[in-house]
């Protein structure tokens, strides 16, 4: 498989994170750039149980289970 853009960034978004770890777009930018980009992949590793958080005005995403290179292939 291959990833594309928007998988690339979520990667260094969350590849190396450890479990508990919350991701912001206060952190990292690239979420407020490529929001309508990276909600589609946000959502379904929040339907697969790998984060938790919510998407508004902010985005506020806890890490529950590790997140891999083959997950963020897979979405």
């Amino acid at each position: 498989m291959t990833i594309n853009i928007a998988q690339s960034i979520l990667g260094s978004i969350l590849l190396d994170k450890k479990v508990g770890t919350i991701i912001s777009n206060k952190k990292f930018k690239e979420i407020d750039i490529w929001h309508d980009e990276l909600k589609p992949y946000f959502d379904k590793l929040q339907e697969k149980g790998y984060i938790k958080g919510f998407w508004k005005n902010n985005v506020n995403f806890k890490i529950l289970k590790p997140v891999s290179l083959q997950i963020l292939e897979e979405l």
